[in-house]
């Protein structure tokens, strides 16, 4: 429902969001819609400075891999 608001509000470029859903009273939860660019690094690219998503190596040996 969160997502169908953001899009009915003609906003683009956010994720939907809602945050205290551990929370059994749905009254305490928090919809929001999140920024992609803010969850993204800045690289100049052809002069200008654009929002990518950032590469990372996933370490197939690692403890967080092998807990995944």
């Amino acid at each position: 429902m969160n997502a169908a608001v953001l899009i009915r509000e003609g906003v683009n470029g956010y994720m939907s969001c809602v945050k205290n859903l551990t929370d059994r009273d749905p009254a305490n939860w928090v919809a929001a819609g999140c920024p992609l660019p803010t969850m993204m690094g800045i690289e100049r690219r052809k002069g200008k400075d654009k929002p990518v998503i950032v590469k990372h190596l996933v370490e197939l040996d690692g403890e967080m891999f092998k807990a995944y």
